[in-house]
């Protein structure tokens, strides 16, 4: 698209569709209260920088927070003669470009910060409240962009619930005392992972992880666990935050090696993984040759990332949050069309991206490369899946909104509305221990949403068989799940082209341990 476009497309909004810097952007609506979002819209490119490709889950858990706004709004009783805003910006899963975008959230939180300092010259409290407060913050998804953020939003006393960062560090209060999260820790992930090595009898197998505090520690904390469960490391290998194509086929290549570890276990970001099944679809192995994949949430259940790889991911396992269906959300989601969907113009370009065509919209013209886009075009056509993490982001609105609905009950004697007190007394740290971690509440999924004393949420988990069905489309194929113990159904597992035989991972003879070749891969230069 060219900027003369984008910058059109920009003016048709009536909402804020700010643009700082050239990467940074937001949409946002104007409330009593107002929460902040922070979601992986953009994929990140090479260089670290917002690329110009559209993350599918992104844009879906965006709508999840305006569907969860929406319905709180809709319900007076949540926070009656109020009005819940928002300001949600693009994190690009980086950790740097999302530290410039929470300037803003700070830029909020300091104005009301300055005027719960302020009185009147009789030393009663103003009348007249600032506007649109912000009262924390709904995101990020990446562990690392997370950490990076909440190490300012916590200078600055701004709570902030995670609906998908998972990494284990995030349970320690003394560091992390500001965070909670809807999903659980990365702790219980890693024996959901090893309890499904030992259930298809492997005790050799290899590991790969992506760099970064998420993977590094989620792989750390699977390891401890294959040890106990007395399972064999060949090897493990990190990819690089930067790793290019000859990256992936030396991972691929080094695991081709150990020829009796066939199994190998992932803990890499989605771009990563990615990038290993692009390295398959190059090297496109023999049967005999094949290695057998379970994967971390990282990769999950999406189509959109998966195209053209049908064939490479099949038979792949691979873990996820329990998923608790929204069918309400399912409705809204297949509604939205990209023509009338003004408040969020993210949605137009993952339209176009996702069906490969323009969206013919009033006021924009210009060249064109692809075709236009049928009006008959809906999601089901493309296998639309609904993110095992739309219930978590919703959840975490509602959490917020329950939290507020007790603050305001607590400050403002049953009066509907924004009370003085309400802001003039907040205290982030005092709002995050006595009212946001104490929610218990039934989410829109059925579920009961409450945090443990870590800030966590449940550790249940579903277990996929990711298969390639005759149309070419790929059905995701509930096997399992995890709460405290595995539930696995192998009879109905599938290892690709097939195969429905457990492929064998073991050491043909004795093995150690606590001795396995560990490779970090070098750092792609540009």
């Amino acid at each position: 698209m060219s900027p003369k476009l984008f910058l059109l497309l920009l003016a048709l909004t009536p909402l804020i569709w700010a643009q700082k810097l050239p990467h940074s952007l937001f949409i946002e609506s104007n409330g009593d209260l107002m929460l902040g979002g922070l979601f992986p819209i953009r994929q990140i490119g090479m260089e670290m920088h917002c690329s110009d490709m559209i993350d599918e889950k992104g844009v879906h858990r965006l709508e999840a927070m305006l569907f969860a706004i929406d319905k709180i709004n809709e319900d007076q009783t949540f926070l009656p003669g109020m009005k819940l805003g928002y300001r949600i910006h693009d994190s690009c899963s980086c950790g740097f470009h999302s530290m410039n975008e929470s300037m803003s959230f700070i830029d909020m939180s300091l104005s009301k910060m300055n005027m719960m300092k302020m009185r009147c010259a009789d030393r009663t409290m103003p009348t007249k409240l600032m506007e649109n407060p912000l009262m924390g913050l709904v995101g990020a998804s990446k562990s690392w962009v997370s950490k990076m953020v909440n190490s300012m939003l916590q200078f600055n006393d701004i709570p902030m619930i995670s609906p998908a960062s998972t990494a284990s560090i995030f349970s320690n209060k003394m560091k992390f005392n500001l965070f909670a999260r809807t999903v659980p820790s990365d702790v219980h992930q890693a024996k959901v992972l090893a309890d499904i090595a030992r259930s298809l009898e492997w005790n050799l197998v290899s590991t790969v992880f992506s760099q970064g505090v998420r993977g590094q520690m989620g792989m750390d904390l699977t390891h401890e666990e294959l040890k106990e469960r007395g399972i064999c490391i060949g090897m493990s290998m990190m990819i690089p935050f930067k790793a290019d194509e000859n990256i992936y086929l030396n991972v691929i290549n080094n695991l081709l090696k150990n020829t009796q570890s066939r199994g190998v276990l992932l803990f890499t970001d989605p771009i990563h993984t990615i990038g290993l099944l692009k390295a398959l679809k190059t090297l496109r192995l023999p049967p005999n040759r094949k290695l057998f994949f379970i994967s971390s949430d990282g990769l999950g259940i999406q189509n959109m990332m998966l195209k053209d790889l049908e064939d490479f991911v099949d038979g792949f396992i691979t873990v996820d949050m329990k998923m608790h269906k929204i069918d309400a959300f399912d409705t809204y989601l297949k509604n939205l069309k990209p023509n009338t969907n003004i408040r969020n113009p993210f949605f137009r370009l993952y339209w176009e991206q996702l069906f490969e065509c323009n969206v013919q919209m009033e006021g924009l013209s210009g060249p064109r490369q692809k075709q236009n886009c049928a009006p008959n075009l809906n999601l089901e056509q493309k296998g639309y899946l609904q993110d095992p993490k739309i219930s978590y982001t919703i959840d975490a609105v509602f959490a917020f909104a329950h939290a507020l609905k007790a603050l305001h009950r607590e400050k403002c004697a049953g009066q509907p509305g924004l009370c003085p007190a309400m802001l003039m007394d907040f205290d982030g740290n005092t709002f995050f221990k006595d009212h946001l971690l104490n929610v218990q509440f039934r989410g829109l999924g059925g579920n009961e949403v409450k945090f443990d004393p870590h800030g966590d949420g449940a550790p249940k988990y579903n277990i996929y068989n990711i298969l390639k069905k005759s149309d070419g489309m790929l059905e995701f194929k509930l096997v399992g799940n995890w709460n405290r113990a595995l539930t696995l159904n192998k009879q109905d597992l599938k290892f690709g082209a097939g195969i429905t035989e457990v492929p064998v991972s073991r050491s043909q003879g004795q093995c150690v341990l606590d001795e396995f070749l560990m490779m970090m891969l070098p750092h792609v230069e540009h």
